[in-house]
């Protein structure tokens, strides 16, 4: 007990000095959604590793899909490439890019361990930052979505010791520049901090259908038609700590009070940051949470067996308590505003 308000002391601190230096320097069949005319072409690209998850793509495609979205799916190679961003007017081609959950300091050419390989370079890190500073809308999903393109992250799920690709993790509390920042030094677009995950899904990982407060005033909220609050599925999910001299639009809350989903204007685009899966429910997903929290995944993230049955009885004792079409609904509306504000001309 000690150690874990020790722990939770430091955090607090952590984050107060984070933001103060930043300173000087936000099963029924749901009914159809219909976007916009310009927004029903929308032209949509998920980046996709073998580090990313790709089932987070599989639910999003069949969404984006139902709404008549074109879909397509880019490797580091194509991310890397400008012209596949821009014609050569310098106008976009692409209206929203997703970025999935995953691993992502795997996702970099450049290593942890300093070597090279196949990646995001910094060329495909400033063309990400273009798209969206030129009217693009961008997507980031879990704790790696929004901590890409943080200033900092704060990462606190692991119970023990995990090896992988030179990266050492040690008990309890991780931090450092986010993922665009710390490998190519590119400005990040969040100036503030995400922190996960949450300490109801300690150790990670613990999948939970958590209840996200709905922001009744929010224009998302309002295009998906709920009230009050929706069981949301999170993993890793990251609480998104503005710094505060750049607002955010927050979406909903976590039960703690920070921001759990959120939109970010950076030049004439947005960056949304949904640290909730509300495109995987219980019914299109239960073989990837299966493996998440039971397979080999949280045993090389040192959990023990006995650390794994409790997080399977806690999502059996739990459930989704709402089901799966509040959450298909809120990530369609997500959907048809990124698609919109991305189509609207550029003021």
């Amino acid at each position: 007990m000690k150690t874990r308000l020790h722990a939770s002391k430091n955090l607090l601190l952590i984050v107060m000095l984070i933001l103060s230096w930043a300173c000087k320097g936000p099963s029924p069949t749901p009914p159809k959604a219909v976007p916009s005319t310009a927004a029903a072409t929308a032209a949509v690209a998920f980046f996709r590793h073998e580090a990313t998850n790709h089932h987070d793509q599989t639910t999003l495609e069949a969404l984006c899909r139902d709404l008549g979205f074109s879909v397509a799916t880019w490797t580091s190679e194509f991310v890397n490439d400008e012209t596949n961003w821009f014609d050569e007017k310098g106008q976009r081609k692409l209206d929203i890019f997703i970025v999935p959950g995953g691993d992502s300091y795997r996702w970099f050419e450049k290593k942890v361990d300093g070597s090279f390989g196949i990646g995001i370079n910094e060329k495909g890190c400033r063309n990400i930052v273009k798209f969206i500073e030129s009217g693009g809308s961008c997507i980031g999903i879990c704790h790696v979505g929004p901590e890409f393109f943080a200033r900092t992250f704060i990462w606190k799920g692991l119970t023990g010791k995990m090896i992988e690709d030179g990266m050492r993790w040690e008990p309890y509390i991780h931090s450092g520049p986010g993922g665009m920042l710390r490998v190519y030094g590119v400005t990040a677009i969040f100036k503030g901090a995400v922190i996960g995950p949450q300490e109801s899904n300690i150790p990670y990982p613990r999948v939970r259908f958590l209840p996200i407060k709905l922001n009744q005033e929010n224009s998302i909220v309002k295009r998906a038609k709920l009230l009050g609050t929706v069981y949301l599925l999170v993993a890793g999910g990251s609480s998104q700590i503005p710094a505060p001299f750049q607002p955010i639009e927050v979406i909903g809350w976590f039960p703690n009070g920070t921001a759990a989903m959120s939109v970010l204007k950076q030049g004439n685009g947005h960056l949304y940051m949904v640290a909730p899966h509300p495109n995987i429910t219980l019914e299109n997903g239960r073989d990837w949470i299966r493996d998440l929290i039971s397979g080999k995944y949280p045993r090389r993230n040192g959990l023990d067996d006995q650390q794994i049955n409790e997080a399977v009885s806690i999502l059996k004792r739990e459930g989704d308590r709402d089901g799966p079409t509040p959450d298909l609904m809120l990530t369609k509306a997500i959907l048809m505003d990124a698609a919109e504000r991305a189509t609207l001309p550029a003021k």
